[in-house]
């Protein structure tokens, strides 16, 4: 009875790689955009990390739309977060290709253990799709928006999963 649904943000995977738009309030009103397109009004929202930022926002700006937000390895803020200052030096000297070391140490840095290495090259190579300036924009957006104001304005029942390990999401 559960119907589901996924995009990929812009930037990412197959999606358009435009050469703006990638603070985080374009994310959200691409979500909004995705929701109105699929003719949802209402829906649990889910996303892991940058996307659990997305998500909060939705559900604080749009309360409306969002019954649940399911925030995954969320952030409370990207600016003071230690974990996030050497990821955003590197993605600043990053060029097109990008590094499949880079992608696969940026991805291992935000695992704990990893049972599984067909995940990890599927993630690596969605990392790889992402262009040079897509990185720097999404990681500059991401230090310079407070979070914390947008998760005070959540009024729908929030699930939040986070691991005890985690160096980024600590």
């Amino acid at each position: 009875d559960i119907r589901a649904l996924a995009f990929s943000q812009r930037g990412h995977g197959q999606s358009g790689k435009p050469r703006s738009g990638y603070a985080l309030d374009s994310l959200v009103r691409d979500a909004v955009a995705f929701l109105d397109a699929m003719r949802i009004d209402r829906a649990v929202i889910a996303g892991h990390s940058m996307g659990a930022a997305v998500a909060a926002l939705l559900a604080a700006r749009h309360p409306h739309r969002v019954a649940s937000p399911g925030l995954l390895g969320a952030f409370a803020d990207f600016r003071f977060n230690a974990g996030v200052i050497e990821p955003k030096q590197d993605a600043q000297r990053l060029v097109d290709p990008i590094d499949p070391d880079f992608a696969r140490a940026f991805q291992a840095s935000t695992i704990i253990r990893m049972d599984d290495d067909e995940f990890l090259d599927l993630v690596v190579s969605d990392s790889q799709a992402l262009p040079a300036f897509a990185w720097r924009a999404l990681v500059d957006g991401l230090m310079t928006r407070e979070l914390p104001a947008g998760f005070g304005r959540i009024v729908a029942p929030a699930f939040l999963v986070w691991g005890d390990g985690g160096v980024v999401v600590p």
